[in-house]
């Protein structure tokens, strides 16, 4: 049998504990993964949705504010023909104030709709985001927003594509 010297028994133990390490510290890596946030929003299905949505408001809205520029198209053009009775002067004034209003009215109720649809989608995006995180087992998903907060990554590391088509399925229900 092989007698074992001090030196050989302590670079058996170092071995042991240097493999011991590099065993646990491979388990123990954290996966990591970021996601270019423009893009997922953009490609997100349900923002495809709600962006259908709010251009058939915004284009029924138009179409309102067409009809009334044609009334006052319309009445102008009878006055500048002389017809000055008070009747028609009056109701273009009141054609015009009401173009007026409702150019406003409209302007802020699509801007509240664009801003409360923007809001819907991302806190969906977000939700599924962090559900694919969990299923595929990242212990952080940082979110790159072209803002500076992520200015490299390896591409290794970039999981959009993959988010993307998980958050599209989700919400289509087939995940």
């Amino acid at each position: 049998m092989m007698k074992w010297s001090l030196w050989q028994a302590g670079i058996l133990v170092l071995s042991i504990i240097a493999i011991s390490m590099s065993f646990y510290s491979v388990i123990n890596t954290p996966k990591l993964g970021y996601v270019i946030i423009n893009e997922a929003f953009d490609a997100f299905d349900y923002k495809k949705e709600m962006e259908k949505e709010y251009l058939n408001i915004r284009n029924t809205r138009k179409r309102l504010l067409d009809s009334l520029q044609v009334d006052i198209s319309v009445l102008s053009s009878r006055i500048r023909q002389g017809e000055n009775q008070k009747e028609i002067v009056d109701l273009l004034n009141r054609k015009r104030i009401e173009l007026n209003s409702k150019m406003e009215q409209f302007d802020e109720a699509n801007e509240l709709l664009a801003k409360d649809s923007d809001k819907k989608i991302i806190k969906q995006l977000n939700q599924y985001v962090e559900e694919y995180g969990k299923r595929n087992g990242y212990s952080i998903l940082f979110g790159n927003t072209n803002g500076g907060t992520i200015m490299f990554g390896k591409e290794a590391y970039d999981c959009t594509k993959e988010v993307i088509q998980f958050i599209n399925l989700r919400y289509a229900g087939t995940k």
